[in-house]
């Protein structure tokens, strides 16, 4: 006895079930809307650093930054020493704009692995 494809995917329907093709359908979409949302969201941090809005409002800062090397020595141990701090720029913004990270992102601390 054939498999009546139309008639079961007619019954799924009716009984509240998702096919295949529904599932697909929906993932696609979500995955559309999210990149949309990204998209916008990333324009909005673009143009807001780009254009200086709000009015008087600081795009970048300096942030003093402490330097710490990782020196190896004998033994296979690591010692630490601590240098001179550094002052490293940021931007005001969600992601990194003109060159810079933003600065809820940057870390105080520095590590440099001399290994």
């Amino acid at each position: 006895m054939p498999i009546n494809w139309r008639r079961n995917i007619a019954v799924m329907r009716h009984l509240g079930g998702m096919t295949r093709r529904d599932i697909r359908r929906w993932v696609e979409n979500a995955i559309i809307i999210l990149l949309g949302i990204f998209a916008a969201i990333y324009i909005g941090d673009f143009v807001t650093f780009k254009c200086h809005f709000p009015p008087g409002r600081t795009l970048l800062s300096t942030i003093n930054v402490k330097v710490f090397y990782m020196i190896p020595i004998k033994g296979g141990k690591v010692q630490i020493e601590e240098a001179d701090p550094e002052t490293q720029v940021c931007s005001h913004s969600l992601f990194s704009q003109g060159g810079y990270p933003p600065c809820w992102r940057t870390k105080n601390v520095k590590w440099v692995d001399l290994r």
